[in-house]
């Protein structure tokens, strides 16, 4: 079986086999629908169903390929779109903690990824008609990606902390911190807490139905500075020997459900800063949710 290889050698992986065989077992089963995704020129989304296609859901469609409304959050972990490895796309409900969403391309680029990107935002929307949140791996390729949304003025966007923590480790945010910078330790945390999610903790369960992704968590091992970095990452050098040409589709699961944990945190906070109980997906949770959005510049094309 796939859990039979040792992608690793004699090194600690970061994710136990036995524990991913468990949630293969468990949860992983065959998309819902899969095909490819294109950008049609009125800036909607165009899906060709096709098996084996770039696009996975695991979530039934309507009529109009359109999901149910919810509360979603997407990863992206951009590559550079030369076909050495895939741009990667992660995306949950943010109510029920399951991976609905997997997008993986090594032929498109980063700015076209993020042309695809924001219809896919405006597309997966709430009851109120308010699009996606997205996070994004800034690094690399990331930046070109990142200044394609940008200049979209779409802003449902994660924000990096600027080190000023008003509780359950929520920082105030900077218009000019848009992205997640994936230094050692911001990958350490982002990783381990998609491990907890996988595992179930006070912070929910990410239900992970993608035995592909699942599988790649294997990749992932410890080293001896005590970080952690995927087998590939060593083998993917630039020019410049940055790690940034690659991407990943665990890195990309991990940032969904990242902001996912961050977003309920910041709806569960009252104007005391004392935990408060708001449902998730309730009305409550969307106004808080768009009280600390930050004003776009250019306006909300999806208010």
């Amino acid at each position: 079986t796939d859990l039979d290889i040792d992608v690793l050698g004699s090194v600690e992986t970061l994710f136990p086999p036995v524990f991913i065989k468990q949630l293969i077992d468990k949860y992983a089963r065959d998309p819902d629908w899969q095909g490819d995704l294109e950008l049609k020129g009125d800036g909607s989304l165009l899906f060709n169903e096709r098996r084996g296609g770039p696009l996975k859901l695991w979530q039934r469609m309507d009529k109009e390929m359109k999901p149910e409304p919810s509360i979603y959050v997407f990863g992206v972990d951009p590559s550079h779109g030369t076909g050495a490895t895939p741009s990667c796309v992660s995306g949950i409900n943010g109510r029920t903690g399951e991976k609905v969403f997997q997008y993986t391309n090594p032929n498109i680029e980063p700015t076209p990824l993020g042309h695809l990107m924001i219809a896919v935002l405006q597309h997966w929307k709430d009851q109120d008609g308010t699009g996606a949140n997205l996070i994004w791996e800034i690094q690399g390729p990331g930046a070109v990606f990142g200044k394609r949304i940008l200049e979209s003025g779409y802003r449902r966007l994660y924000q990096r902390p600027t080190g000023v923590d008003y509780g359950f480790g929520y920082g105030s945010r900077s218009s000019e911190n848009y992205g997640w910078s994936a230094d050692a330790k911001a990958k350490d945390n982002a990783i381990l807490g998609y491990k907890d999610g996988l595992k179930g903790s006070e912070k929910g369960r990410c239900l992970n139905h993608s035995k592909e992704s699942l599988n790649d968590c294997l990749k992932f091992a410890f080293l001896p500075n005590g970080h952690n970095e995927h087998s590939g990452e060593a083998s993917k050098e630039n020019y410049s020997g940055a790690r940034i040409n690659h991407g990943y589709m665990v890195i990309a699961d991990a940032l969904a459900w990242k902001y996912t944990v961050e977003l309920k945190r910041l709806a569960t906070l009252s104007p005391s800063g004392e935990p408060e109980e708001i449902k998730v997906g309730s009305l409550a949770w969307r106004r808080l949710l768009r009280e600390n959005e930050p004003a776009a510049s250019s306006g909300r094309p999806w208010a």
